[in-house]
């Protein structure tokens, strides 16, 4: 839980980062003002434009098309750019059930609980911590607890992280990475790549969703797309744009991580990373019944046949037990009493003879 207002999501700060929508003399804040109609129109100006992606997203790809109507809410947030590089470099080889468990349990064991609050929807209080800074992070015991977190390889790279950070820039750490805004894509990509557990696809979140490439333009020029390309973003575009591969595992090597970005940009056009977030999303197992009647409609289990009783299954007379030798007797009994015909046969002096036919 970040707790630095000039990094809430959908707030601006920078003069030079500001939406298309947005006059660059205008700020957006997410605290109510006097001048209530100025930001209803600014709010209105944001959701005109995002509408507008929408319709263009749709026209162009018809898969969007089929998904966008449940799956409208999804934002780019602009979170801190801090908490969301650690956070990415716990997404190696995890699922994001895990990844947000290990980041409470790293804001929990290395700050102060902030406030207590009731969860939603539940009778339960939980306690709310800031995200540790880079200093915190930086000290060298800090590995060893997070393995004891349960974060494995992963709890070097953090603390690695943390003291390049802390080495090369001191107190102003976050402020230099939030500064990357400032730079052009590529550089920023450079940079971030340097850090321990910081591939091209980590990098490429961070740049997205903290760093405004491309939700934003710097000194009016055109940012490069950047879509964050993984296994499932791979087989995302086998399945439905026509990139060559299996559905199995595959290894994200640079040149088809470019062919990916370069088809998917293609297909969407301006803020390609945004649609891909769309799109990821709605093909997550956890989201396969999102917005649609099966989500409200309660599964019925379907009840399992009652195995019948020996009370409720008719019976046949069981016949009375014989012993095995009246069985025998009784089977030879039938035997000789069956009409043999010897028609035909010589049975004179017990020797067989050829059939005579007349």
């Amino acid at each position: 839980m970040s707790t630095r207002p000039s990094d809430m999501p959908a707030t601006i700060t920078d003069s030079s980062s500001v939406p298309r929508s947005i006059p660059r003399s205008s700020t957006l804040s997410l605290t109510p003002s006097t001048s209530g109609s100025r930001d209803s129109g600014l709010a209105e100006g944001l959701l005109s434009d995002l509408l507008k992606l929408y319709d263009e997203w749709s026209n162009r790809d018809q898969i969007f098309l089929n998904v966008k109507d449940r799956f409208s809410g999804i934002r780019i947030l602009r979170q801190d750019p801090w908490e969301n590089l650690v956070s990415f470099i716990c997404s190696s080889n995890n699922n994001i059930a895990r990844i947000s468990k290990m980041v409470q349990n790293l804001c929990k064991a290395f700050s102060p609980s902030l406030l207590t609050l009731q969860d939603p929807g539940a009778t339960t209080l939980n306690n709310y911590h800031p995200f540790p800074s880079p200093a915190v992070l930086a000290k060298p015991e800090v590995s060893s607890i997070l393995r004891g977190l349960g974060f494995g390889y992963r709890a070097e790279f953090v603390q690695k992280t943390a003291q390049m950070l802390v080495d090369a820039h001191g107190d102003a750490s976050e402020t230099w990475l939030r500064n990357l805004r400032l730079q052009s894509t590529d550089c920023a990509r450079r940079e971030l790549l340097k850090f321990m557990g910081v591939g091209r696809k980590v990098a490429d979140c961070v740049l997205l969703m903290s760093l405004d490439k491309k939700a934003y333009r710097v000194n009016n020029k055109q940012q490069k797309e950047v879509i964050p390309c993984d296994t499932h973003v791979h087989q995302i575009a086998v399945k439905h744009y026509g990139v060559k591969g299996s559905f199995g595992k595959t290894t994200m090597t640079p040149k088809l991580y470019e062919e990916i970005n370069t088809k998917l940009v293609r297909v969407w056009g301006d803020y390609a990373g945004w649609a891909h977030s769309v799109l990821f999303t709605s093909d997550l197992k956890s989201f396969a019944s999102y917005g649609t009647s099966a989500e409200s409609t309660p599964v019925i289990p379907k009840r399992k046949r009652a195995r019948n009783t020996q009370d409720e299954i008719p019976q046949l007379p069981t016949p009375p037990a014989m012993p095995a030798e009246s069985i025998g007797k009784s089977f030879n009994a039938s035997i000789n009493a069956m009409p043999l015909d010897t028609s035909g046969l010589d049975t004179t002096s017990g020797v067989k003879r050829r059939r005579i036919r007349g």
